[in-house]
């Protein structure tokens, strides 16, 4: 039997860790102030390093004192406040299930104004972990069993409004999984199990699986949603029904540094057949956010906007007048260049930019180094190629 620190040595470490609350986890680990066992320190590291990180990833819970921490990788690994509550918010009805908790972030989520929640988890130690958390945040609807998510399925006759998975990526090895065969569980082979004790499915994966491939994989995608916080692609998430389907409707949506959600929506089909309409640098420059181009709605952005597209690869979007609203970053094109170090140079004002490359042979900081153009400032310099495939550089200031 796997031997691991018992809960009551946990919530010591938990107390301690909330008497030194605003120490560095790893000066703390260095200096031991309090001379404490091995096992007992790393224990109140790791708390230390968990009350870092939840204002960021969980600032609900920020006010409960005492919540014990999961493995760093189980934190890591877990769901943010918005991501949970935008789980919540696509799904409905009285009774639901998780499959893989994990640290309980999407449990808590999902189980809000529920009958009745099961939270399924095969690691015991972090169940146990969960288990104490959820009674000191007053859950009482959620029921917590120690098991598999197949020896749940194999043993269980009960139904749910909807079921809520998300398979882990790491292999015994610790190695990233990507592809849906390689996680555990394994979708394809248990989707018909899924379907049968509830009518929806909600799955959470990498931000790297391959969209196209899932979708003939699946067949059962109903909906596809990407999520991105801070222009960084957080989660996949495919809602899954009985029927089959090959054409989904794919959402992408963004928290933005302002805290304001873009959403961006098509169906997959529609970028096979849409075209790029290119054309020159115009007035304005727009960038789509991450979760687009994760989405790789490379045309349909440009053909829903009213957009012309700088280059087939490009990615960049440009337009007479502003569109105001776009989901990504917008700027006023400034002057257009070749590559040229000395035009470069004298065309910015403070003597440096913030770079960005799209479809460039060079790297910002390969450019930076070769130019001498320091980081930051106000302006924004575009290192592209345009619809005649010449390289161009466009000097640019931010809009809003």
């Amino acid at each position: 039997m796997e031997k691991y620190p018992t809960i009551d040595l946990k919530i010591e470490a938990a107390k301690i860790a909330a008497q030194h609350k605003g120490y560095n986890h790893t000066e703390y680990a260095l200096k031991n102030p309090l001379n404490l066992e091995k096992e007992l320190l790393l224990l109140v590291s790791n708390q230390l390093l968990f009350l870092e990180k939840l204002p960021n990833k969980m600032p609900q819970w920020e006010v409960f004192t005492g919540l014990l921490a999961p493995s760093r990788v189980s934190f890591e690994q877990s769901s943010s406040e918005f991501t949970g509550n935008f789980k919540r918010s696509i799904l409905n009805g009285k009774k639901g299930i998780d499959l893989t908790g994990g640290f309980g972030i999407d449990s808590f989520h999902l189980s809000q104004n529920l009958d009745s929640f099961l939270y399924i988890e095969q690691n015991t130690e972090l169940s146990e972990v969960v288990d104490y958390n959820f009674k000191l945040l007053g859950l009482k609807n959620i029921e917590i069993k120690n098991t598999t998510a197949e020896e749940f399925l194999s043993s269980s006759t009960g139904k749910f409004d909807f079921v809520f998975l998300d398979p882990a990526r790491r292999n015994d090895q610790n190695k990233k999984m990507v592809g849906i065969e390689d996680c555990q569980p394994n979708l394809l082979e248990i989707k018909d199990q899924l379907l049968s004790i509830s009518p929806v499915v909600l799955v959470k994966y990498s931000p790297l699986l391959d969209l196209s491939i899932s979708i003939h994989q699946l067949k059962n995608i109903h909906k596809i949603f990407i999520l991105a916080e801070k222009n960084e692609v957080k989660e996949v998430l495919f809602l899954i029904k009985n029927n089959e389907e090959f054409n989904p409707e794919i959402e992408c949506i963004n928290l933005n540094s302002k805290n304001i959600v873009e959403r961006f929506n098509y169906y997959y089909e529609e970028e096979k057949t849409a075209i790029s309409n290119l054309s020159e640098p115009k007035a304005f420059l727009y960038e789509p956010n991450a979760a687009i181009l994760k989405a790789g709605a490379f045309k349909q952005i440009g053909t829903k906007l009213n957009l012309n597209k700088l280059g087939v690869h490009s990615h960049l979007y440009t337009s007479d007048t502003e569109l105001e609203d776009f989901p990504g970053r917008s700027f006023k094109i400034i002057k257009v260049m070749n590559f040229d170090k000395k035009k470069i140079t004298e065309a910015l004002s403070e003597g440096k930019a913030n770079i960005t490359c799209r479809n460039f042979p060079l790297k910002p900081e390969e450019i930076r180094k070769k130019i001498g153009i320091k980081d930051g400032g106000d302006q924004y310099l575009f290192f592209t190629e345009e619809k005649n495939k010449q390289k161009v550089v466009i000097l640019c200031d931010k809009l809003h």
